[in-house]
């Protein structure tokens, strides 16, 4: 359902840039109402490039220590391999372990059949045994972690995609999908040749 969501919100943003990025010049949109597919693509100059940032954490500040934490991650349907927001989570704990010094994580994969109650066993098992933060990979996991975090106020939770849980110990990691469609748009619309943009 959310992959749906975000073709459907990527395939808006890209069309609306593709019909807003046509301009023949001059005030007239002759090729535009004749079906003239002849004329080339004209566009916006493209936007200057960013300068690079820094992705090190030694060169953003001091070197954090994360040596004492113990990481969990509940992963959704598919776990770790999916090709998708999964194995982003993966890939950021890697990160973690690599650059901050986490030395204890532990990951758990949600079945495809699996109920509520198994999500909420999933991270009151992981809470019970001391892991801090659990990270939640996914909004199906909002009821669960709004069962389970009251119920251990001295552990961090977080959740990927939901912000619908209000607990002092829980973060929501939520993400503008919609700005990264619009990107996706603006890419298309200054790769075209002829005001044609194709999404799938």
């Amino acid at each position: 359902m959310r992959g749906t969501a975000l073709a459907a919100a990527a395939m808006a943003g890209a069309l609306v840039l593709a019909g807003c990025a046509k301009d023949s010049g001059g005030g007239n949109n002759n090729n535009a109402s004749s079906g003239d597919q002849s004329a080339s693509c004209v566009t916006a100059p493209k936007p200057p490039a960013a300068a690079a940032a820094s992705t090190s954490s030694s060169q953003a500040g001091e070197k954090v220590d994360g040596s004492k934490l113990k990481v969990a991650l509940a992963f959704d349907v598919g776990g770790r391999g999916d090709a998708s927001f999964n194995d982003s989570a993966a890939a950021g704990t890697d990160k973690a372990k690599a650059e901050l010094g986490v030395t204890t994580v532990t990951e758990s994969t949600a079945a495809a059949t699996e109920d509520e109650a198994a999500k909420s066993q999933r991270l009151d098992q992981l809470a019970s045994q001391g892991f801090s933060p659990i990270i939640a990979v996914g909004f199906a996991y909002a009821k669960a972690v709004g069962a389970i975090a009251p119920k251990y106020p001295n552990v961090q939770f977080a959740i990927v995609d939901d912000d619908s849980v209000k607990a002092p110990n829980v973060t929501s990691l939520v993400f503008a999908e919609e700005q990264g469609s619009f990107l996706a748009g603006v890419a298309a619309a200054y790769k075209s040749k002829k005001c044609h943009v194709g999404f799938v």
